[in-house]
C-alpha cells in the first residue's frame, strides 16, 4: 500500500508551489504586518506537516493552510495585545488593537488580489531595490536565493536586505494599504519591474532541472495584462508586437535598451542593448558593448555565453567553445547547462 506520509509531502509541496505566494499576500493584506504574515503562514504549514499524514489530505490544502495561518497570526496580535496590558502607561485595548490589525482596506479600484499587493509593497518610503525584493518575497513567493540571483548578489547580502527592509516597515510604522486611484502611477516602475522579474525567475530559473518555470512565467504575464488594462499605454512592448520573429524591430529596442541605460547604469541592461545591436549591426558591434561587463556581473553565466554565441556568428568558434565553457561552469540550470553544452558541441564541431 501506498505509505501516506509520501501522498502528504506531496500535496504539501503542490501546496506550497501553487499557493504559498498568493496565501502570503492574503495575510499581508489583512494584517498589515510582512513579519506575522510569514511566520503564521510557515506555522501552519509545519502544522500540515505534522497533522496530514495521520489525519488525510484536506479537500482544500490552501483554504486549510489559511484558515490555520489566520488563527496562528490572530492569537499572536491578542498575545502582543495582553502583553502591552500589563505594561505600565500603556493599557490598549484588546478588541480594538485585534480590530485594527484584521482591518481590511478592500482596494476595489485594483482588480486582482495579487496586483492590490504589489502595489501595497511598493511603498514610496522604501528603496527601490528594497520594494522590488519584498514584493519578490512577499507577493511571488520567491526564495531568498532566488531573489538574489534575480539580483545579481549573493544570498546572505539579500537576506540582509529583506531583514533591514522589514525592521524599516516596522520600526517606522510605514502603512500596509492599497494607494488610492490617483497614486498608482507613483508606484508603476517598481511594480513593473517586479512583474518583470517573476517573468525572468520563470523562462530562465536559475536551478533545478526545468528549462522553464511555466507557472511563474505565465503569473507574470497575466499580471501584466491586468497591469496594463488597469493602467494603459504604460508598459513598453517592443518584443511582442512583431508578427514573426523575423520582422522584431531590432533597432528600435536597442534604441530603447539604450534610453535604459543611461537611465539606470545597469550592466544587465548593457547585456540585453548588447544582443539587439548585435541583431542589427552583426557580432562585432555586439561584442564592443560586452567589455567591461566581466567585472560587474561577475557571478553572471549569461554574460559568457553571449559572448560565445556573438563569437561563434563572428567565425571564431575556438574563442566561441572557451567561452560556452565559462558559461558552463557558472551555470545551475541543468537545463540550461546542457543546452550550452550542446551548443559548444555544434561550434566546435563546424571549426576548420
Amino acid at each position: 500500500m501506498p505509505d501516506p506520509s509520501d501522498d502528504a509531502a506531496a500535496a504539501l509541496e503542490r501546496a506550497w508551489q501553487e499557493h504559498w505566494a498568493r496565501l502570503l499576500a492574503l495575510l499581508v493584506g489583512r494584517f498589515r504586518r510582512l513579519d506575522l504574515a510569514e511566520d503564521a503562514l510557515a506555522d501552519a504549514f509545519a502544522a500540515a506537516v505534522r497533522t496530514w499524514p495521520a489525519d488525510g489530505i484536506p479537500d482544500s490544502p490552501a483554504a486549510w493552510l489559511l484558515t490555520a495561518a489566520r488563527r496562528r497570526a490572530l492569537d499572536q496580535v491578542r498575545s502582543e495585545t495582553i502583553a502591552r496590558r500589563r505594561e505600565p502607561l500603556m493599557v490598549v485595548d484588546a478588541e480594538a488593537r485585534v480590530a485594527a490589525a484584521t482591518a481590511v482596506d478592500d482596494g476595489g479600484h485594483i482588480p486582482d488580489e495579487r496586483l492590490r499587493m504589489l502595489f501595497t509593497c511598493c511603498h514610496p518610503a522604501l528603496s527601490p531595490d528594497a520594494r522590488a525584493a519584498l514584493c519578490l518575497r512577499f507577493v511571488s513567493g520567491l526564495s531568498v536565493g532566488e531573489i538574489a540571483r534575480l539580483f545579481l548578489v549573493q544570498e546572505s547580502t539579500m537576506a540582509a536586505r529583506l531583514t533591514r527592509a522589514k525592521k524599516k516597515v516596522a520600526a517606522a510604522g510605514i502603512p500596509f494599504t492599497v494607494p488610492a486611484p490617483d497614486r498608482l502611477a507613483d508606484r508603476l516602475d517598481v511594480v513593473a519591474a517586479v512583474i518583470y522579474l517573476v517573468f525572468t525567475s520563470g523562462y530562465a530559473p536559475a536551478t533545478g532541472e526545468e528549462p522553464l518555470r511555466t507557472s511563474s512565467a505565465a503569473e507574470a504575464i497575466r499580471l501584466a495584462g491586468v497591469l496594463d488594462a488597469l493602467l494603459p499605454d504604460r508598459i513598453a512592448a517592443e518584443h511582442a508586437v512583431a508578427a514573426r520573429s523575423a520582422t522584431t524591430n531590432w533597432r528600435r529596442i536597442a534604441d530603447l535598451y539604450a534610453e535604459l541605460e543611461d537611465l539606470t547604469g545597469s550592466p544587465v541592461v548593457r547585456l540585453a542593448r548588447a544582443v539587439a545591436v548585435m541583431e542589427v549591426e552583426g557580432p562585432e558591434a555586439g561584442l564592443a558593448l560586452l567589455v567591461g561587463l566581466d567585472s560587474r556581473l561577475p557571478h553572471h553565466h549569461r554574460l559568457p555565453a553571449v559572448r560565445a554565441e556573438f563569437l561563434a556568428r563572428a567565425g571564431r568558434p575556438l574563442a566561441a567553445v572557451a567561452s560556452f565553457e565559462v558559461a558552463i561552469t557558472l551555470c545551475g540550470n541543468d537545463a540550461e547547462r546542457n543546452h550550452l553544452r550542446k551548443r559548444a558541441a555544434e561550434v566546435a564541431a563546424r571549426r576548420p
